[in-house]
Formats: C-alpha cells, structure tokens, sequence
C-alpha cells in the first residue's frame, strides 16, 4: 500500500484500532486526519478519541496513529494515553512523535 492510498482506508484502519483495543471501546466523535512532516518526512497523522476499557465515557482514551513510507519500508506509530492522565503524558508523547526520522 502506497501512503497515498491511505485515505481511503482511514475509517477501517480506525474502527481497526478501536476493536484492537478490546471489545468495550468506541469511537467517541470523529477522527481528524492530515498530512504533516515530520524531520523531513511527510507522514498521515490520524487522531480520535475512543472509549476506556468496558465504554467507560468517563475515562476517555486519546489516540495517534502515524503512518510513515519511503521507498521500501512502511512505520506505523501508534500512541495513546488515558484523557485524565494527558498532563502526564501528551508532552512526552508528541516528543516521541516529533523524533520520528529514518536510520
């Protein structure tokens, strides 16, 4: 798959995502997705936010997918964090997003 196939599989790669993270999570308003760059590197960043564990509404999940190619190699990075722990995590996630470059 081309990254610039992508697009047309968002909602399956999502509703993918969502039932990887077990039986009791749903997609909780919509998902956004763009392209940005990356360290050079033009990447589909895909966000959503999802149910916690057993639809549990009131512990909403924060989701990032972000799919990078080159020429003969594809990454996807995924990350997620609980809503009410975001001051934990959300900066040290977006470091880790941010340092994406290939080796």
């Amino acid at each position: 798959m081309l990254l610039t196939d992508f697009f047309i599989p968002v909602p399956r790669t999502v509703r993918t995502r969502i039932w990887d993270s077990g039986p009791g999570s749903r997609l909780m308003g919509d998902y956004t997705y763009k392209w940005i760059t990356v360290n050079g590197v033009k990447c589909v960043q895909v966000d959503y936010k999802r149910t916690g564990s057993n639809y549990d509404m009131y512990n909403p999940v924060i989701c990032r997918i972000a799919i990078f190619q080159n020429n003969n190699e594809m990454v996807v990075m995924i990350l997620s964090y609980r809503e009410k722990e975001a001051g934990l995590w959300k900066a040290d996630f977006e470091k880790v997003f941010r340092s994406f470059k290939w080796i």
